[in-house]
């Protein structure tokens, strides 16, 4: 199961949600009872079916999403618990509700934090900018993405999370920053 989450993430990650789901449902049916493959394959179909882009999937999207999370923080799985609520704010964005999407970032953020996870963070920041923008909150939105270049640094480039701190870049060039 832990060949084809990959491949459902590499898919997400090149703009083939229709693989990703493929591959994320094959993953979910290969865990069997390993909890962690199972919430990993959840939060890939849940976050390929957001990546699709088509209106009718945001419920099946959302109801993954849940499962997923719910399952992670019952078992204490930070890294799927953050990689879930992330892609949950994703999909607030997508439905224009602010409150709740900034609500999920700052709940990533928190578990972020808490556990150490850096990338995450930088992930975190970089989607509250990208909300706080939407909603013309440009102030804001430039502080976030300060926070996420920070997050993203690490030890500089060439050590740095680098899709984070392009983006947060790219971020803080566009807020005039």
């Amino acid at each position: 199961g832990v060949a084809w989450a990959y491949k459902a993430l590499g898919a997400i990650l090149a703009g083939k949600p229709e693989d990703a789901a493929r591959f994320a449902i094959g993953a979910h049916k290969l865990a069997g009872d390993d909890e962690y493959q199972t919430c990993q394959a959840l939060w890939l179909q849940g976050w390929a079916a957001l990546r699709s882009g088509e209106t009718s999937q945001l419920i099946s999207s959302e109801s993954l999403l849940n499962d997923a999370l719910s399952r992670a923080g019952n078992r204490s799985l930070s890294d799927i618990e953050c990689s879930t609520l992330l892609a949950l704010a994703e999909l607030e964005l997508h439905r224009a509700s602010w409150a709740p999407a900034l609500d999920q970032c700052k709940e990533a953020l928190f578990v972020s934090v808490r556990c150490e996870y850096r990338l995450h963070a930088a992930e975190a920041h970089n989607l509250m900018s990208r909300i706080l923008a939407a909603q013309r909150r440009f102030s804001d939105a430039r502080t976030e993405a300060a926070a996420a270049l920070e997050s993203a640094t690490c030890d500089g480039p060439p050590y740095c999370y680098l899709a984070a701190f392009t983006e947060a870049n790219d971020l803080i060039q566009q807020f005039g920053v």
